[in-house]
């Protein structure tokens, strides 16, 4: 009896580990901490292997849209509040800004025509 149940046993378990489902592996974020640790005498140090990750993270945009021109920091740089991230491409303002101030120009000098033949009473 002793022997059946031995062998009974076994093969129960490997049967129902067959009807179960497997399970999915979940990324888990491990946290890190970095300690330096000395032996008594102070000759000898153990090295841990770990990840350093940031304490907080930004997600940056521009107040307008463009091309970057330069990005002035690198992943992982310690930056300052207020300091100079990334540069945008300047070309494309500039030539919007011609267009707007002709266009400005243009309207100026029809509304200066038209002031002036009021003036006159022409119109």
């Amino acid at each position: 009896m002793k022997q059946l149940s031995a062998l009974l046993l076994p093969a129960a378990l490997m049967l129902g580990a067959c009807g179960q489902k497997a399970q999915t592996d979940t990324k888990e974020v491990a946290v890190v901490r970095l300690d330096t640790v000395q032996a008594p005498q102070g000759n000898m140090e153990q090295q841990f292997p770990g990840r350093v990750m940031a304490a907080k993270e930004s997600n940056l945009s521009f107040k307008v849209a463009g091309t970057l021109a330069r990005v002035l920091v690198n992943e992982g740089d310690r930056v300052q509040a207020g300091q100079l991230l990334a540069e945008l491409d300047p070309v494309d303002y500039r030539v919007q800004l011609s267009a707007t101030e002709a266009e400005y120009a243009q309207v100026k000098a029809e509304a200066e025509r038209v002031m002036g033949l009021y003036k006159d009473g022409a119109t």
